[in-house]
């Protein structure tokens, strides 16, 4: 089981360096920014704003942290599947006394895993900047936005983010599984979402005119119910068909 887990680590490298670059980069150019400040700029005083400054300036960067990091929720199930055949060593490994379905369960382990991971650290992070925030300010008596405000801004771009990333990652998975280019892969789940919102919208204002009115749901949410409902299809589509495939 090490040697599996040991071998999908060595096959996906080059995607989580990628996925800790693009992780870091936004948090990397604000600590520059307020560095450059701090030299040549007097920022001792951020006016009355300062609660806004200070937390607008804290969760733009994690926020696009979690938007870069869907980069590597699309990588991961574009090479997850695919990446023995793109380097060629799926033949080598047809030849040992491993079946498929070991060696899916291996991959699932180790891609789902590596996804949940980048899921709690930046749960983790972002929960870490409310509670400073929160800290900070209620210390000092300066705390306009109460804790429900402050989860009702987050809450919504939080659950449709991760339904995006859902959805990357297992349209890539799918495709993976009968493609041999990890790079087309990667490109089919990054335009799934856009995809998916053009059918949701298509359908919301051409097929059915009426459907942002009161007794019906948004397209907001029918866009979520759609990335919920394809991503475990596609994952599921895509298992069977990489345990039955016959070829390599």
């Amino acid at each position: 089981m090490k040697a599996l887990l040991w071998k999908e680590y060595r096959q996906n490298r080059s995607v989580l360096i990628a996925g800790v670059v693009a992780f870091v980069l936004p948090f990397v150019i604000v600590i520059c920014v307020e560095l450059y400040r701090d030299l040549f700029w007097s920022t001792n005083n951020w006016g009355p704003q300062v609660w806004q400054v200070w937390l607008e300036k804290w969760l733009v960067p994690t926020m696009g942290s979690g938007c870069l990091s869907l980069l590597t929720w699309a990588l991961l199930g574009g090479y997850s599947l695919t990446g023995e055949r793109y380097d060629r060593s799926a033949e080598f490994l047809a030849y040992l006394p491993i079946s498929r379905r070991t060696a899916l369960t291996h991959k699932i382990i180790f891609n789902v895993g590596t996804c949940l991971i980048i899921y709690l650290l930046y749960r983790l992070i972002l929960a870490g900047i409310v509670a400073a925030y929160y800290q900070k300010f209620s210390a000092e008596g300066r705390l306009p936005v109460q804790p429900n405000e402050l989860a009702d801004m987050i809450a919504p771009p939080l659950l449709y983010m991760t339904a995006t990333a859902l959805l990357m990652f297992c349209v890539a998975w799918l495709f993976s599984s009968f493609l041999n280019s990890p790079a087309i892969d990667t490109c089919i789940g990054l335009a799934s979402p856009l995809i998916v919102s053009m059918g949701v919208w298509f359908w919301a204002w051409v097929v059915d005119p009426p459907f942002e009115s009161a007794r019906q749901a948004p397209a907001e949410e029918w866009y979520l119910y759609t990335c919920l409902i394809l991503s475990p299809l596609a994952f599921l589509i895509g298992s069977l068909c990489y345990v039955r495939r016959t070829e390599p």
